[in-house]
């Protein structure tokens, strides 16, 4: 400890550098003992207190009691953590939250930087649900009971995975309902598709680090329609400081260039006028063996009429039986 810490009680002067003090324990934090490390000793001091979330009512993991300002660290703890003395008490988890659709990009998600995964509707069909931490299926109920095989896996537990829908049933023994009043008091009203419900869920929960994939939303009338509000979300997320990985082959947040100037960062424009130059020389070439394939189908036809005429007309037919 520095000198001013070891201060007694009755000392009047007051120590500027001590933050937070548990005497039943022993423990002082003192801003000039903080340090950075990814390690944690097995014996370190751990203040811990349980809450429920407000926002989803899922009881929170438990998460220590830090009265100081929190040092962001990456390792094996990925752990935000605050030292006493060398000896660390950690603080707020980062929670790094990959929600997941369906296109190729899905398998990106199972990287292990992504520690908690959201998956929706019947993914479980595509990737194990056994690397999911919850599910989400935003859908009317007689919608999802179209899908035989996927109420058949809600009625069966959802392999034990939190389920999150509009109204609850108890044929589906884990569904919750999805806190829509709250979510749309705190976001407004902007929600066009699942993605877009999620993110704004995982903001509520205290999100610090946001994985988007397979949600490339890269076709179709209907995703024209809801990137937009997925964008949007992304957007507020990044500017509460949640950092957000978007995988390279996904259309969200790609534009055809900085508006005003000739630049492309992201090379949209080059790789798009390229691939229209090959889609124009494969519709030539078609162009061409179709020309030639109709020049070859009127030639056969002229030889069959031909071969026609002088088989009907210049050779005996079979003799017939009669009788």
């Amino acid at each position: 400890m520095s000198a001013k810490s070891r201060r007694s009680k009755s000392d009047p002067v007051p120590d500027p550098d001590l933050v937070y003090r548990d005497e039943a324990n022993g423990i002082e934090i003192h801003r000039k003992s903080r340090r950075k490390s990814a390690e944690m000793p097995s014996d370190a001091p751990i203040l811990r207190s349980k809450r429920r979330n407000a926002v989803s009512g899922i009881d929170a993991p438990e998460r220590p009691i830090v009265g100081y300002e929190q040092i962001n660290v990456t390792g094996p703890t990925d752990t935000e953590q605050v030292f006493v003395d060398g000896r660390p008490i950690y603080g707020q988890p980062m929670r790094r939250i990959a929600i997941v659709g369906y296109t190729t990009t899905r398998e990106l998600a199972l990287a292990p930087e992504w520690t908690e995964r959201w998956g929706m509707n019947n993914l479980h069909q595509l990737i194990p649900p056994a690397q999911f931490a919850r599910w989400y299926d935003l859908h009317p109920n007689s919608s999802i009971s179209t899908d035989a095989i996927h109420e058949q896996w809600l009625m069966s537990g959802a392999s034990g995975l939190p389920v999150f829908v509009w109204e609850p049933q108890d044929k589906w023994p884990t569904s919750v309902a999805f806190p829509r009043r709250e979510i749309t008091d705190a976001f407004g009203t902007y929600f066009t598709n699942s993605v877009s419900w999620m993110i704004a869920h995982a903001m509520a929960e205290g999100v610090t680090h946001l994985g988007l994939f397979g949600i490339d939303m890269a076709t179709g009338s209907e995703y024209a329609a809801q990137r937009p509000s997925v964008e949007y979300f992304i957007g507020l997320a990044r500017g509460q400081g949640i950092e957000v990985t978007i995988p390279d082959q996904s259309d969200l947040l790609q534009g055809g260039g900085l508006y005003g100037t000739s630049d492309d960062p992201s090379g949209l424009r080059a790789k798009l006028e390229q691939r229209l130059s090959e889609l124009r020389q494969m519709q030539g070439d078609a162009s061409n063996a179709r020309d030639h394939n109709d020049r070859l189908w009127h030639q056969c036809q002229g030889a069959i009429e031909n071969l026609s005429y002088m088989h009907d007309v210049w050779t005996m037919p079979n003799a017939k039986r009669e009788g």
